[in-house]
């Protein structure tokens, strides 16, 4: 020790210089498991990035199918294995492939329409096939046109073509920091409680240069094109209210004429939300080959299920019940009527995904799938056969051919998992636990490093997503949105790191998601808090008294959460691009209602009056081209922390989006969120901020 003392003592003099000297000699000095937790840092650093990349490359196994036309055949390109890179045909009925040139594939289908669309800026040219010019849309620098391709009527006469007036929305002004002279720019952003852009729908027709208005009030609401009815041609028309308290359907003639066929309404919570109007809408509509009516989506009985409808709007048929969700709808078989379905039928596995046949008319669904987990299919246009693309937590991808009824005819492709065999990857560990409540079951994941070994113990990680926007924990074989691979490689630096779907979360029941209408941010880190006491119950190298927390986006503001709330639970976080309740309507108001008539429920949910609870070492980051969850957020929320006289670290990212690719600081965040959680909870604790009392 009287090396160490010397050392010290001159490190007096000299800063900067031996203190660096200093960390390396305790370093060495230490016992080996220190050793091994801190002096390895780097090496843990690179081989978490290797980790990261191989699973976001993972190959093989999930066939995309081009359907020949007037074929039972499609051609694919093969992603894996001896013909990587190559194409191959394959006999939908048999199963027989055999490779192909490229050059002989089948062309792509023309796009419909008899004219070609030219957006400029806030102008929007209709080119005749010839070139010349049909019709020009000019608008205000405050509106624009929007061009929906899917908008064509079946005749392929009409387009489909919106305007979204932006005149008196707030904008979120991001900065240009890259030259001396900063540029600002502009990005509207309604905010909760402030205005909406106002959308209106037209019908043009090229051919005559008519120009049509929708007869679909757009006013603070939220409106999407749902498809067409062939006959008699009409347009159907989703609008959906900015609370989500109420959706709408309507059939717009080909006078732009509308008349009201749904209206659902759940004044007490919402029916539909961020999920829907990004993308849901899609499937929420299913027009029957028959023509006989349509099917809707509905979760009027608590559950997500399917509804039969005629066109008068008459009083549906229930066609799906029960205790699970029916997630889409696949296929109309024309001839029998029967309905092709993915859903979560499963009781005993909630979240798995299968393909189920219902009948025409209703009833028990029948599964055509086979293995656990979830399952993705594509029919072939005639519908005898479909692709079966399917995984598991420690199942691999795989494709499979099947017959109409499920039978087996071949399987196609199988992932190539080596690179992840290299890197000695280990299948998150699905587990369950009992909500704060004592009674409600949630369900989550354990990810552990590639040399784990029980008989050590490790630090925790809560790595969250929680609140009613997505269901984050992973569910296939490998990650399907980047948290899950932020989460994955996190533990290579020799941490356990947990993800769970706690109450509040989308793909249960009504009931599970709605547990937070009202009050995010007030339930969901005390089941977070109990799920991890329950799963290190059972397994002894869970180390809680070195729990740590860590998320992005929504995740970013739980992150902070568990930080103000739980201070006595998690030691160390970091909080990346955190939300807020007073950010966007679209994310906030169809669960929390209009802040004007629930103040004490945003009040509830924010951050910032917490600030002072902080305990021990934050690091926040964000980028300051951040347009989903904008900067001020974080502005606001640092400003509280230094009113409070609570230290904290900041990493910003200069002109870094909400989610900074590797281009542009992705890469240097997440390792930067390793080596921090690593720093924090591995025993380098000196170099912590020294919040903790």
């Amino acid at each position: 020790m009287a090396l160490i003392h010397r050392f010290h003592r001159s490190s007096r003099t000299i800063r900067g210089v031996y203190p660096l000297r200093l960390l390396a000699l305790l370093a060495l000095l230490a016992p080996a498991a220190a050793r091994t937790q801190v002096g390895d840092l780097d090496a843990r650093l690179d081989r978490a990035e290797a980790y990261h990349e191989a699973l976001r490359s993972l190959a093989g196994g999930r066939v995309r199918a081009v359907w020949v036309p007037g074929e039972e055949a499609f051609v694919y390109r093969v992603e894996a294995g001896p013909l990587a890179r190559q194409w191959v045909r394959v006999d939908a009925l048999t199963g027989a492939s055999r490779p192909v040139p490229q050059d002989s594939l089948p062309p792509r289908p023309a796009p419909p329409g008899l004219s070609r669309l030219d957006r400029r800026g806030d102008t929007l040219r209709i080119l005749r096939p010839d070139g010349e010019e049909a019709i020009r849309l000019v608008d205000s620098p405050d509106a624009g046109w929007e061009v929906r391709p899917e908008g064509w009527d079946p005749r392929e006469q009409w387009l489909t073509i919106m305007r979204t007036e932006v005149e008196g929305v707030h904008t979120v002004p991001v900065i240009d920091y890259s030259q001396p002279l900063e540029r600002v720019e502009p990005v509207v952003y309604p905010k909760s409680g402030t205005p909406l852009p106002e959308s209106a729908i037209y019908l043009l027709s090229p051919r005559n240069e008519a120009l049509q208005h929708v007869d679909v009030d757009g006013r603070n609401a939220y409106l999407r094109i749902a498809g067409w009815r062939a006959e008699p041609a009409e347009l159907l028309v989703i609008r959906m209210s900015r609370t989500g308290k109420r959706l709408d359907l309507f059939a717009v003639g080909l006078g732009a004429d509308s008349r009201l066929l749904v209206a659902e309404a759940r004044p007490e919570t919402s029916v539909a939300a961020l999920d829907f109007a990004t993308g849901g809408w899609a499937n929420q509509v299913t027009v029957l080959p028959d023509g006989s009516g349509f099917l809707w989506f509905s979760e009027r009985d608590g559950w997500r299920h399917l509804y039969r409808y005629n066109w008068n709007g008459a009083l549906p048929r229930q066609l799906t019940r029960g205790a699970f969700v029916v997630h889409r709808v696949v296929r109309v078989d024309p001839a029998s009527g029967q309905i092709y379905v993915i859903a979560s039928a499963d009781t005993a596995r909630p979240y798995d995904q299968h393909l189920y046949v219902v009948p025409a008319e209703g009833g028990a669904l029948r599964r055509l799938t086979e293995e656990p987990g979830i399952h993705d299919v594509q029919f072939s246009p005639s519908g005898r056969a479909f692709l079966d693309v399917h995984s598991s937590l420690g199942r691999p991808y795989a494709t499979d051919l099947r017959r109409a009824d499920g039978s087996l005819i071949a399987r196609l492709e199988t992932a190539d998992t080596s690179a992840l065999a290299a890197l000695g990857h280990r299948p998150p560990e699905p587990f369950r636990a009992l909500a704060a409540d004592g009674t409600t079951e949630i369900h989550g994941v354990i990810y552990t490093p590639a040399d784990f070994d029980p008989a050590r113990r490790y630090p925790v990680v809560d790595y969250i997503y929680a609140g009613p926007w997505i269901s984050a924990v992973q569910k296939e074989y490998a990650p399907t949105i980047s948290m899950q691979r932020i989460a994955a490689s996190l533990a290579q630096m020799g941490l356990v790191v947990v993800m769970v779907d706690a109450r509040g979360t989308p793909g249960r029941s009504k009931a599970f998601q709605d547990a937070t209408y009202g009050r995010v941010g007030q339930m969901e880190i005390a089941d977070h808090v109990a799920a991890l006491r329950q799963a290190a119950q059972s397994r002894p190298w869970m180390d809680l008294s070195r729990a740590g927390i860590a998320g992005h986006s929504w995740g970013g503001y739980f992150a902070l959460r568990g930080m103000l709330t739980a201070p006595e639970f998690f030691r160390a976080g970091y909080a990346g691009a955190p939300g807020d309740l007073t950010e966007s309507a679209l994310i906030n108001e169809p669960h929390m209602g209009m802040p004007a008539e629930n103040p004490e429920g945003y009040a509830q949910g924010s951050n910032i009056p917490l600030a002072a609870r902080l305990a021990g070492p934050l690091k926040i980051m964000h980028g300051t081209s951040d347009v989903n969850a904008p900067l001020s957020t974080t502005m606001r929320m640092i400003s509280a922390l230094i009113a409070a006289d609570r230290p904290f670290d900041l990493l910003v990212i200069p002109g870094g989006p909400h989610n900074p690719p590797d281009a542009a600081g992705g890469r240097y965040y997440r390792r930067d969120l390793r080596r921090w959680m690593a720093m924090q909870l591995l025993g380098n604790r000196e170099q912590g901020t020294g919040n903790r009392e």
